[in-house]
């Protein structure tokens, strides 16, 4: 199995363990009760996993979690075929998110013409 291979599986399996804490941790909110201790805070690893080098930056994790609301929220836990494509579908976005990143650091080449 190639490390590529290794990484993106392992990644979808955090994902997955992600989705279900989100969904865990707004239930026991909602019920009055303080989630922090249940917290796994596996988002740098999933994020470093996907291929983010700037895994601590503000904007990408205000991103993540933002992304990570919505698709635990999507979330039925009964579902383990669900939670499957959910995380694949969570993983695209990330991946989406980090050719967006790419393409925006990469400098501009001007061709002649265009000065």
């Amino acid at each position: 199995m190639s490390t590529e291979s290794s990484n993106k599986d392992l990644t979808l399996f955090l994902i997955r363990r992600e989705l279900k804490t989100a969904s865990f941790i707004r239930e026991l909110s909602r019920l009055g009760f303080d989630p922090t201790a249940f917290s796994l805070d596996l988002d740098r690893a999933i994020l470093l996993l996907a291929g983010f080098q700037d895994h601590d930056d503000d904007d990408l994790l205000n991103w993540y979690y933002r992304i990570l609301e919505v698709y635990s929220e999507k979330l039925n836990i009964k579902d383990e075929t669900a939670l499957y494509e959910l995380a694949l579908e969570f993983y695209l976005e990330l991946r989406i998110k980090l050719k967006d990143l790419q393409q925006k650091s990469m400098p501009r080449i001007i061709l002649p013409g265009e000065m």
